[in-house]
């Protein structure tokens, strides 16, 4: 079954390093919004786009991500899931909810809990309120601990989420933060380092030689991170992702396995699941044109025989279940495609950065730091 995805775009401030579609707005945009969103649901249940039918679907999980969901209002909010929930026949099994550590109450937890929420995405990042000043967090290290306390026992399924190789911190920095939550007992934990891409503050500041990423300090605190949470019994199931049996991202991971899903709201992405893409614009104004005019994810990409070949090679790797070659071949244009890939993938299992275990191709060792060289090693050469 598809995954749907609502985008909320509204943050208290706009985080330095963040390139999602954001805006630090006054709440008469919340409204705004709403209605589009509330337009844009309407329009998906009565046209199929790609080769999948988003109105006769049963979406499999709903996801709340942003930007910062948890900064709006009650009523809009749940307004916001009537519309979706109005539109779409929407599983109940698993329906998530990102939130920043100050938004977190008992009053706002009654409610997400009230609204069918069923897990919450808690955006710690760090615990050290030198470096969440330097990224621009408002929270801090006190609030992020008393938001978790709440969450955790409040009967809701949480997850955490941590950046390392940030301005000035250091590993044992990270590891220290890391080791604190793996204390709590957070059944699903998540760690990005830093992105030093797209139009943020931080990427014109590295483009003008002020900052950078030290290649040594990401490679131990994510080497050393994968480590800590084993021992917490959090395994690794997806590059960034470590998770206790059963606590896994279903949502998440319908993105990695390349199933369908739609995404409303500015900057949303969407999947047919076979060969088409299409996207929102990220910029507010732009995307509620698209809407009322009718044209919801204007921006099309057609994935050909090639792309979806690397495309479910790159999405493979992620997961420490990696991919069936010859499943993953057959979508290759390539002459022998099965043998081809696994003659490309020969030096890497040799130097131990690949495995083939059970019939499945996944990366190993340090082949989880490698991965942005792999996969294009693993396609046809053009």
């Amino acid at each position: 079954m598809p995954a749907l995805y609502v985008h909320v775009p509204f943050c208290a401030s706009v985080c330095p390093y963040c390139d999602f579609a954001t805006m630090a707005a006054p709440p008469r945009l919340h409204g705004e919004w709403l209605s589009t969103l509330r337009r844009e649901a309407l329009a998906w249940r009565e046209r199929p786009v790609g080769e999948f039918d988003w109105g006769k679907s049963r979406f499999d999980t709903l996801y709340f991500g942003g930007g910062t969901p948890s900064i709006l209002d009650g009523p809009v909010l749940a307004d916001a899931v009537e519309a979706v929930r109005g539109a779409f026949e929407v599983d109940s099994v698993e329906a998530t909810i990102e939130a920043n550590p100050d938004d977190v109450s008992p009053e706002r937890i009654a409610l997400w809990k009230e609204l069918g929420f069923t897990r919450v995405s808690l955006g710690v990042q760090s615990l050290d309120d030198r470096t969440l000043r330097a990224i621009g967090r408002v929270h801090d290290r006190a609030r992020a601990l008393s938001a978790l306390s709440l969450l955790l026992d409040s009967g809701l399924s949480v997850t955490a989420d941590l950046m390392f190789a940030l301005p000035g911190q250091s590993a044992a920095e990270f590891l220290s933060g890391l080791r604190e939550l793996l204390a709590t007992g957070v059944p699903h934990l998540s760690f990005y380092g830093l992105g030093l891409e797209g139009k943020t503050l931080f990427a014109q500041r590295a483009a003008r030689g002020e900052l950078g990423v030290d290649e040594e300090i990401y490679a131990e605190c994510y080497s050393r991170g994968v480590e800590l949470c084993a021992e917490a019994g959090l395994a690794r199931y997806e590059l960034s992702n470590f998770a206790r049996p059963g606590f896994e991202s279903r949502h998440n991971r319908a993105y990695w396995r390349g199933e369908p899903y739609l995404g409303l709201g500015p900057g949303a992405h969407g999947y047919d699941g076979r060969s088409l893409r299409f996207s929102n614009p990220k910029s507010f104004p732009a995307w509620r044109a698209a809407v009322l005019a009718g044209e919801p994810a204007p921006e099309r990409d057609p994935l050909g025989p090639l792309e979806r070949f690397e495309e479910a090679v790159w999405l493979g790797l992620r997961l420490a279940e990696g991919f069936e070659p010859e499943t993953v071949a057959a979508l290759s244009p390539e002459p022998n495609a099965a043998a081809r890939l696994m003659e490309r993938a020969g030096p890497w299992i040799a130097r131990g950065a690949l495995e083939r275990v059970g019939g499945r191709l996944r990366l190993r060792g340090d082949g989880w730091l490698l991965l942005d060289e792999i996969a294009p090693a693993l396609f046809p050469e053009n």
